[in-house]
């Protein structure tokens, strides 16, 4: 990683969530995959596109490489499911 954004997230770590949440909420559809589904419908049916990503997929075993691996499959899957 380079050392400026190194520098980024030690700064963020450090802040109180309380002023970090407010601000990232603003690009994060939500907490789970359902809401970030409910937010992209919406934005598409306003004819605005949309990405999705799992945050925290940094891992160190292979048992966290495959959870990873489950919830990136799951929101693969989401759009074609009715909800």
């Amino acid at each position: 990683m380079h050392p400026l954004n190194n520098l980024m997230l030690s700064a963020l770590q450090r802040l109180p969530q309380s002023l970090v949440k407010p601000v990232a909420m603003r690009y994060i559809a939500g907490e789970t995959l359902e809401d970030a589904v409910r937010v992209v419908r919406d934005l598409n049916a306003r004819k605005m596109m949309a990405t999705t990503d799992v945050l925290g997929e940094n891992v160190s075993t292979e048992e966290e490489s495959l959870r990873a691996v489950q919830a990136c499959e799951k929101v693969l899957e989401a759009p074609g499911k009715k909800g």
